[in-house]
């Protein structure tokens, strides 16, 4: 519960996205400093692995670049969606 609030209060303040589309946009607007590469450089790196499916680009971005759970899951979205 005092977690819950402490977010509020963020959101309020304007310092943590309110909503999943705020979410993605400060992840992608963070990628590149948070992991060096940006989206396209991430998907070029996928593709050229030829892992398809998206749990084992998950796991592959996670394993060979220590990409976070939610870094990975946004790159292996983007692939899906286009």
């Amino acid at each position: 519960m005092v977690q819950k609030l402490k977010n509020l209060e963020l959101i309020m303040e304007g310092r943590m996205p309110s909503n999943v589309d705020e979410m993605t946009n400060t992840m992608l607007n963070n990628l590149e400093s948070k992991t060096g590469k940006n989206l396209d450089q991430r998907i070029k790196i996928v593709e050229e692995s030829q892992v398809r499916k998206h749990k084992v680009i998950i796991n592959y971005l996670k394993t060979e670049y220590g990409l976070t759970y939610g870094y990975a899951n946004l790159v292996a979205f983007k692939i899906a969606r286009g």
